[in-house]
């Protein structure tokens, strides 16, 4: 490969790395994700869906298994939902188990 490409590939890799940084997609679960039988987290809903019993949290970077921040989508009960809605910064709990995470407890944040 001449010093071009390789000039061009190292570029293209340096200006997407920024746009990966929240995508959980490229996340890979830690022991730590996996020896922890709840987090504690604390965020911003940014979205509910009802229809899927799902809850999308803008969190902040969770020190015990080891997760930056980022946005990510949770299953959630609805019982366990309560009266949360769009844009409350919220306390929660949660467990997860592979690469799915359920909300256990939730109670807004100060």
């Amino acid at each position: 490969m001449n010093a071009s490409k390789l000039s061009l590939l190292f570029l293209v890799a340096v200006c997407a790395t920024p746009l990966l940084a929240d995508n959980m997609s490229n996340m890979q679960p830690t022991a730590a994700t996996f020896a922890s039988p709840a987090a504690k987290a604390v965020g911003v809903v940014k979205e509910i869906d009802n229809a899927n019993d799902k809850i999308t949290i803008a969190h902040e970077a969770i020190a015990s298994i080891q997760w930056p921040a980022m946005t990510m989508r949770f299953k959630i009960t609805k019982a366990t939902l309560g009266r949360t809605k769009v844009g409350d910064k919220i306390a929660f709990e949660f467990v997860t188990q592979g690469r799915d995470s359920t909300v256990t407890s939730i109670v807004a944040a100060k």
